[in-house]
């Protein structure tokens, strides 16, 4: 006598279809690209509907207008506000400081080139509204002058992102005496004066390949251009190899 068994219920195991909203994001977008390729088509997947805006702003200490979740930037793992330099303790008021420096690169994929563009804030602001001009203009060539191309906010952006991955990296254990990336260390043993390097739109102008010892952030020819998170995605993966991977200073 066959026994009758109630139905296996796998919803579970089922991945939602919203790439946008589910916290499954990456893994949706990856088994959705992995099927384009499969196909033989271009793996493209359009995102007009997610328009990147400056939708969260953080702070190093909160105030008004500070709206990031996970609260202010400042730490015990950061000697002071990024844009500081270290040597006078006196902000830099631009995307320069101990733990990273960054600008655009439009002229060469392997340092910063072209104008070496980098936003100038007096009072520390750094919220110029980021427009998607790259996306929004099909990729259009013409956008590449000075000020263009929200040069300005993605370079913050990138910033903003190495100083994060430097100030999480160092509650693992990537410190001074292990070597990480700082122009000072304070006497904190090390090796200093190797701050992360940040190439922004790297070789825009040029083309080539990226630099292997550097951060270098390109932009996409295609029907969108990454989001905001994915960037993100990037540069932390390229942090993990540099955790992965920093060869011992002697």
């Amino acid at each position: 006598m066959a026994e009758n068994k109630a139905p296996r219920n796998n919803a579970h195991c089922t991945l939602p279809d919203d790439a946008e909203q589910s916290t499954y994001r990456f893994i949706i977008v990856a088994a959705k690209r992995a099927r384009q390729l499969q196909s033989g088509q271009r793996s493209v997947l359009p995102a007009a509907n997610k328009k990147p805006t400056n939708s969260v702003i953080g702070c190093w200490f909160q105030g008004a207008g500070c709206t990031l979740s996970t609260g202010p930037f400042v730490n015990v793992s950061a000697a002071g506000p990024w844009d500081t330099a270290p040597s006078t303790g006196q902000p830099t008021l631009t995307t320069d400081g101990n733990n990273a420096t960054t600008h655009e690169a439009w002229g060469s994929p392997l340092t910063p080139g072209g104008f070496a563009q980098a936003p100038v804030e007096p009072k520390r602001k750094y919220t110029e509204q980021f427009t998607d001009a790259w996306n929004d203009s099909k990729c259009d060539p013409s956008n590449l002058h000075p000020g263009g191309n929200d040069i300005n906010p993605v370079v913050t952006n990138l910033f903003v992102s190495h100083n994060r991955m430097h100030d999480y990296a160092y509650y693992l254990g990537f410190t001074e005496r292990h070597y990480n990336m700082q122009k000072e260390n304070f006497s904190r043993g090390g090796v200093q004066g190797d701050p992360e390097v940040g190439n922004v739109q790297a070789g825009a102008l040029t083309g080539g390949q990226g630099c292997s010892i550097c951060s270098s952030q390109a932009i996409f020819a295609g029907s969108s251009s990454p989001t905001a998170s994915s960037k993100r995605h990037l540069t932390s993966r390229r942090q993990d190899h540099l955790l992965a991977f920093k060869p011992r200073k002697t």
